[in-house]
């Protein structure tokens, strides 16, 4: 059952009618948060086309600058070791593979960065369980809040 916000009544509703949840549903702006992203180069890795669209429009409207998407395992090393960004959003797996080893390379480097993950966050090795990570179906504006509060937690 997908859940949807009531704008009106700022409650969780069930909507049965939901067979592909939309992840720009219950999207609200929060201006703090795009001041926390703003002007920043986001790593985005995603593997699903529409969702990592998605990701890097709203990325791009607040204001950050994009390195990606990037859809694969092998490019999503390369990216983490040697590409110039402020913080990562990463698909915990890209067409079968896990990407525990891109999410290593950000954290020698002491970038930032969010899972976002089909399957069980608390499924993942317990090093990674200290960062944030969305559980898909994702609401932009859950990616969109994460990412926000791994930048804020660097300062």
């Amino acid at each position: 059952m997908h859940q949807t916000d009531s704008r009106a009544t700022g409650k969780l509703a069930a909507d049965h009618s939901a067979t592909c949840p939309d992840p720009t549903a219950n999207y609200l702006s929060v201006a703090g948060e795009h001041d926390d992203i703003k002007g920043r180069r986001i790593l985005v890795v995603e593997d699903e086309y529409m969702l990592a669209d998605v990701i890097c429009q709203e990325l791009k409207r607040v204001g950050a600058e994009v390195v990606g998407p990037v859809p694969n395992a092998r490019e999503a090393v390369v990216q983490a070791f040697s590409a110039d960004f402020d913080a990562a959003i990463l698909d915990i797996n890209l067409q079968g593979i896990p990407t525990y080893a891109p999410a290593e390379a950000v954290m020698q480097r002491a970038i930032p960065f969010v899972f976002v993950s089909g399957y069980d966050c608390t499924d993942m090795p317990t090093k990674f369980w200290t960062y944030p990570c969305v559980e898909k179906p994702a609401n932009l504006l859950d990616i969109i809040h994460a990412l926000a509060s791994a930048l804020r937690q660097q300062r």
